[in-house]
């Protein structure tokens, strides 16, 4: 959907306000249009907490309905909290080892309250595909529910997802990764053992909880940010926030230690473009004199973030991450004739494997005339 000029600039007075600034009021836009853009960016709870200590006036029906928005994420911040204290209950009593990942942790330490930070899902990584394995029995065990189960195929597929159910609320989607990132292209970057000795506590939710380190944390927001341009999601401000909190809390060596992992792993554009995409927003945070060394430096990675939301490109950069031929082909094979369990998943027991095989080729043929 195509925003309109009113819905681009009032996401600018949005981005300005939630930096920290005073901004009159846009008084042009419309409040339907106001609140459509508050929910779209993620930042319904993280507003109303701006506006309570703000001089800023808003209109009576805006607040209004910015209150009922936030009354809901509270609840549903609530009800997700409660759901992930039991999930890391039963894998603490089966000795399986996790992290959290992406806002179900940054909630946690990052922001002032959990409930400002937006959550649709919970997000855990495992040291492997069998320990989420064990995980996703452990859950289904709970009452939780398959939505996507694990694919076959062990190049193409780094996770599977699970829905629990709560009365009438929506079900609450449980992701399960065993990679840090969905594209092989970024999935070997970071293994476990490293992450797993950095990862910080975080009591506030469980006295077994952990999440990524703060530099891990923002090297993989980068991360999840690139794989959503390469499905053309656009950047939201919920997202970009996330930087810009980590940002704030860097100390130099933070910084110095991004920087170096960053480019040690081939990261460096990525890191880059993220952090100007969160500085057109609420300012810069990432020190210049590593901006232009991130700069120097992305010239000569394989990756070139500015092609990302290039289908075609992405899927040859994935397959160029595998380091022998064998690998490559076996990809291939996995991508272009998934195994028999998959085809039937995907696309029902009528469709045979040249059928399947078919229509996976007309996909990617309509993705390179985008």
């Amino acid at each position: 959907m195509t925003a309109t000029p009113d819905a681009i600039e009032f996401r600018h007075w949005l981005a300005t306000c939630l930096s920290g600034s005073t901004t009159p009021w846009p008084a042009q836009i419309a409040a339907d249009t106001a609140l459509d853009v508050i929910r779209r960016e993620g930042v319904v709870a993280l507003l109303a907490w701006r506006l309570a200590e703000s001089p800023v006036l808003v209109p009576a029906t805006v607040r209004d309905g910015l209150e009922r928005a936030q009354q809901g994420q509270l609840a549903w911040s609530l009800l997700l909290t409660a759901r992930c204290r039991q999930l890391l209950a039963a894998l603490d009593a089966t000795t399986i080892p996790v992290l959290l990942l992406k806002g179900s942790a940054l909630a946690w330490w990052a922001y002032p309250a959990a409930h400002l930070r937006a959550c649709s899902d919970i997000d855990l990584l495992f040291p492997s595909r069998a320990a989420a394995e064990r995980a996703r029995a452990c859950f289904l065990a709970l009452g939780c529910t398959e939505r996507d189960g694990p694919t076959p195929g062990d190049l193409v597929t780094s996770g599977c997802t699970l829905l629990w159910a709560h009365g009438s609320a929506p079900a609450i989607e449980i992701d399960l990764h065993w990679q840090l990132s969905g594209m092989p292209l970024f999935a070997q970057r970071f293994d476990w053992a490293e992450l797993e000795r950095e990862a910080i506590a975080l009591p506030p939710l469980a006295a077994t909880a952990r999440g990524l380190s703060p530099v891990h944390a923002y090297l993989h927001a980068a991360l999840h940010r690139a794989g959503n341009l390469a499905n053309r999601l656009p950047d939201s401000l919920k997202w970009l926030f996330d930087f810009e909190l980590l940002g704030r809390r860097f100390t130099a060596a933070d910084w110095q230690r991004v920087g170096a992992l960053a480019i040690e792993r081939g990261l460096a554009g990525s890191c880059l473009d993220a952090a100007r995409a969160s500085a057109a927003c609420f300012g810069p945070r990432m020190p210049p004199a590593l901006e232009r060394r991130l700069d120097v430096t992305r010239g000569s990675e394989a990756l070139d973030i500015r092609r990302i939301g290039n289908w075609w490109y992405v899927q040859r950069m994935n397959c160029a991450s595998y380091p022998t031929v064998g690998l490559k082909l076996r990809w291939l094979q996995q991508r272009l004739w998934p195994e028999r369990a998959y085809r039937t998943a995907r696309y029902g027991r009528e469709v045979g494997a040249t059928g399947a095989l078919w229509q996976r080729v007309r996909a990617a043929c309509r993705r390179l005339r985008r």
